[in-house]
């Protein structure tokens, strides 16, 4: 019953702790960023009105989150569908690819909610033991061994750390904090607020990054 009370839980992104540092904040997942809440007062003193450092931190946490749970998905898809895993293999890696690297363009506020119930664990065993079940059932074990493979990887976040680490090393510039940086500009836009210029923010960012 508890666990169906998780799934069903409403989102709230103001509830769930976040440990805050002078410098940054980690999440209750463990992923780290560097913003606080006078650096949010700073970049966005309007928006820091109406939100909390706690606020975007969560939501950024969720949408790192939503690489597993939407590349899963795809994956279960193309599992079923494609019956080559030459075609298979290269098809999910490009979309993985672009998914993680580009969530922050694709943030959207309204679709938080429904992200977060695709994101649930439940949600995603359940998903994923069904699709091995049929691939087993069907003996289709070349494909079995592939989809455990790569839901294995994806669940132990190897493939988007390996992502993340090529993308600080090309922009130096952590992919959770170009996240951030996207997450306030359209919560202001959302929200009808004047924020702090991007390539400012980008700067500052940097700046802190590289000590």
């Amino acid at each position: 019953m508890k666990v169906l009370k998780e799934v069903f839980r409403k989102y709230d992104p103001e509830q769930v702790p976040v440990m805050e540092f002078p410098t940054h904040a980690i999440s209750i997942n463990g992923q780290y960023f560097l913003i606080n809440q006078a650096f949010l007062d700073q970049a966005a003193p309007s928006l820091a009105k109406q939100l909390s450092v706690r606020f975007i931190v969560n939501e950024a946490d969720l949408w790192i989150k939503s690489t597993t749970a939407i590349c899963s998905i795809v994956l279960w898809i193309l599992l079923l569908s494609l019956q080559s895993w030459l075609a298979l293999i290269p098809v999910f890696l490009l979309f993985l690819g672009f998914w993680h690297t580009q969530k922050a363009a694709l943030y959207v506020p309204s679709i938080s909610s429904k992200l977060h119930w695709l994101a649930n664990d439940l949600v995603w065993f359940a998903g994923s033991s069904f699709v091995l079940s049929f691939l087993a059932s069907a003996k289709d074990f070349t494909y079995f061994g592939i989809g455990l493979t790569l839901l294995f990887l994806l669940r132990a976040s190897i493939l988007q750390r390996l992502l993340d680490w090529v993308y600080t090393k090309l922009f130096k510039l952590s992919l959770n904090d170009r996240l951030v940086q996207f997450i306030i500009m359209k919560q202001c836009i959302y929200r009808g607020i004047a924020v702090f210029p991007l390539n400012e923010m980008v700067k500052s960012w940097q700046k802190k990054f590289n000590k």
